[in-house]
């Protein structure tokens, strides 16, 4: 029997540009977090640009504008903007959503543990463990983050009992 993988929805919009970096388009998170249109979400991102800036991080190259062209259907050409958000963007973006949206609390625990994880893997290699041990320290160190990730997604009932193990297996 095939079995499919699921993977999680911020996971499903995310590009990588042509440097090889990854992105999300605001235009594909608006719904995703279950706002009406992109515009709606436009006061959130202007609020984690803030954000961006008040931490001193670049924001143009966190918040990249890209203005596309767009063929209408009698031919004429319209010009839209559309934001390429980083990690860090897009982390921002969540946190400044409205969190009575379940999506939004998914989204702020997803970006929340995917961040401590990183943390915690780049830190590991300088113990000096084995490689195994690293790994369980890991998994321990975790274990609070990856709970409150599973049980948020639980309470909104989002997300499918398999896509539980996407979250937790991956590796950016």
């Amino acid at each position: 029997m095939k079995q499919f993988t699921r993977i999680s929805p911020f996971e499903t919009i995310r590009h990588l540009d042509e440097r090889g970096r990854e992105y999300w388009s605001a235009r594909k998170l608006y719904k995703i977090l279950g706002y009406s249109s992109a515009g709606a979400l436009q006061n959130t991102v202007a609020k984690a640009r803030t954000a961006c800036e008040e931490n001193k991080e670049d924001a143009l190259y966190h918040f990249y504008l890209q203005i596309d062209v767009v063929i209408n259907d009698n031919g004429s050409l319209h010009k839209t903007e559309v934001y390429r958000l980083s990690r860090y963007a897009c982390y921002l973006t969540i946190q400044n959503a409205n969190p009575k949206k379940p999506v939004v609390a998914i989204g702020q625990a997803y970006f929340a543990y995917q961040a401590q994880r990183q943390m915690l893997v780049d830190l590991l290699p300088s113990s000096g463990l084995p490689e195994d041990q690293q790994c369980d320290m890991l998994r321990m160190m975790l274990y609070p983050y990856a709970f409150k990730l599973h049980k948020a997604a639980q309470e909104t009932r989002i997300v499918e009992p398999s896509d539980f193990a996407i979250f937790y297996n991956y590796r950016s």
